[in-house]
């Protein structure tokens, strides 16, 4: 596990090559034949389109060079599973625990979104060790998923909650969307587009309502959304299975990044009222860790079901 007071000093979640020695031993039961396929630090720049990204990824140190070969995609890491059921369970969740780390079956959107926090925050997110073409290797975290019951200290978990999202949303940029300074909007299924303003981003959530629905509802709809925000890097999908904490209540990680990117100031509330169900006050003391924007958040449940891939 990677403390607070280390994210701050060390280079963020990379492994140092000092440190590359005594990690080897972690591939010699996940190594393939294949050449390794490893992305270095030029590689990452070429793929960031995004300025943000793009002047965090320039600061960081090189990856280490390990000794041996490293896989080439995450199902060659899967056929040198021992089981049968292991491996199946593997490529079912994508996830691999092996040694203290985790293999997770991602595009490049997720290490990328957890190093751009690591190195500006002090968010606990687990350390990246290393990324590969379809999969990326970091810390393992001790922790269970948060359970909203009387079980933990809801007071405590939503301080905590109200300090780091303030630390994530601090971070703005003029330019929206991931890495690539690409959109994902989740309506029922995923879509995406690059979005040049504010106003082409709203374009694109109201772009997949129905053709039922007459043009001067949707102009209403895509007006309602509003025409002046701050953007803001957010999470995108802070389910309860995203945050983990120990038996006292303290948040030892926020996972699942993959969803995370420059966005509108209301997008982490109205993600989650969407990603969240109501069978518990969750969602509504949502209100205390972060400003709320209701409205908003109605307005998207309505292209929800209205999208397109609503049957």
């Amino acid at each position: 596990m990677v403390s607070n007071s280390e994210q701050s000093t060390a280079s963020p979640g990379l492994l140092a090559s000092s440190d590359s020695a005594q990690n080897t031993s972690i591939w010699e039961n996940l190594t393939a034949s294949k050449p390794c396929i490893w992305l270095s630090k030029s590689a990452l720049v070429s793929k960031c389109t995004h300025k943000m990204y793009l002047s965090t990824i320039q600061t960081l140190g090189e990856f280490a060079n390990f000794e041996h070969p490293m896989p080439s995609s995450f199902s060659e890491i899967v056929k040198s599973l021992t089981t049968e059921s292991t491996a199946k369970e593997s490529m079912r969740t994508g996830l691999i625990f092996y040694n203290g780390v985790v293999v997770k079956r991602a595009p490049l959107d997720e290490p990328l979104n957890m190093l751009f926090v690591r190195h500006h925050t002090k968010v606990p997110v687990p350390g990246v060790l290393g990324i590969g073409p379809d999969y990326f290797i970091m810390d393992e975290i001790q922790g269970k998923q948060l359970v909203w019951d009387d079980t933990c200290d809801k007071d405590k978990v939503l301080a905590q909650l109200r300090d780091y999202l303030a630390q994530v949303h601090a971070l703005k940029a003029t330019d929206l969307g991931n890495h690539e300074r690409v959109c994902r909007v989740y309506h029922g299924r995923d879509f995406e587009g690059k979005c040049e303003t504010l106003q082409d981003f709203h374009k694109l959530c109201v772009s997949k309502v129905t053709p039922r629905i007459s043009q001067p509802f949707k102009e209403h709809l895509e007006i309602s959304l509003g025409s002046s925000y701050d953007i803001n890097f957010c999470h995108g999908d802070l389910a309860l299975e995203n945050i983990l904490v120990d038996s006292d209540s303290n948040i030892t990680a926020i996972i699942g990044w993959e969803h995370a990117g420059f966005y509108p100031e209301y997008w982490d509330y109205v993600r989650i009222l969407r990603t969240n169900i109501w069978k518990t006050d969750w969602p509504n003391r949502m209100r205390e860790v972060m400003r709320p924007y209701d409205a908003l958040s109605y307005v998207h449940r309505i292209l929800e079901m209205f999208s397109r891939s609503r049957k």
